[in-house]
């Protein structure tokens, strides 16, 4: 008992220096400062929930941000550990929600074929593994602009495209 009055702040001794045991200072001490992360879950979600990649945004830092709220998100709310069979389907139930968000929140046209194939897989591909796809699909495209950008410069703004079947 005099280990936890020692420790804590001076201003709170009067109230739990007259406990009569360990346990009513522990209980009086987690009353008063076990509070619910309830807002901050909300708060969490919905900004998931509402996130959408913007195109001046690079799709890493897009991951970044996405990936660090669903971080904190986890922090908060742990999954139980069970010793049944039924963990391993709860955690790839809680991965797959994760993927459908990402999924979601990329809205630009440029993205739609990634998500139809990712979407079409059975089991759904791990968050970094969508990730690594949409990224690759944003190479191709920057690349394309880029290619795109150098030929009108050259050809003095005609952009020109030649198929690959006839020569």
């Amino acid at each position: 008992m005099a280990w936890i009055i020692n420790v804590v702040d001076p201003v709170m001794h009067d109230s739990i220096s007259h406990a009569s045991t360990t346990r009513d200072i522990w209980e009086d001490l987690e009353e008063r400062f076990a509070q619910t992360n309830a807002p901050r879950i909300h708060h969490l979600w919905r900004m998931l929930c509402l996130m959408e990649h913007e195109l001046d945004m690079t799709m890493t830092e897009y991951y970044t941000k996405f990936k660090s709220l669903l971080d904190e998100l986890r922090d908060l709310q742990p999954l139980l550990e069970c010793t049944c069979g039924a963990s391993k389907e709860i955690l790839q139930s809680e991965r797959d929600k994760q993927v459908q968000l990402f999924l979601e929140s990329l809205t630009s046209e440029q993205f739609e074929h990634v998500k139809a194939e990712v979407l079409n897989t059975e089991p759904l591909s791990s968050l970094r593994c969508v990730f690594n796809h949409v990224m690759r699909k944003e190479a191709r495209i920057m690349g394309e602009k880029g290619w795109i950008t150098a030929t009108k410069r050259e050809s003095g703004g005609s952009v020109f495209y030649a198929s690959k079947q006839n020569g």
